[in-house]
């Protein structure tokens, strides 16, 4: 993504979110998504869970290579 690029809806940073949602949307935004989307894929943000630590997203892939790289670093549950 371009610095004067406006980010998309998922990880537009908003008032109600506080510092840890804040930083997780801008990492989405700056290293996790133009790397997903070099392979035609995309990454939105679904939500995070301050009690578990989890963060929810959602892939999105052009292929099969991602579900095969995400069960490779057995992130893939199926």
């Amino acid at each position: 993504m371009l610095a004067d690029d406006v980010p998309p809806s998922d990880t537009m940073i908003t008032e109600d979110d506080d510092e840890i949602v804040a930083m997780i949307k801008e990492l989405i935004d700056t290293r996790i998504r133009p790397t997903v989307m070099e392979d035609g894929g995309d990454i939105i943000y679904k939500g995070f869970d301050h009690d578990t630590g989890v963060v929810q997203l959602k892939m999105q892939a052009s292929c099969f290579d991602l579900v095969y790289y995400l069960l490779a670093v057995g992130r893939y549950k199926y």
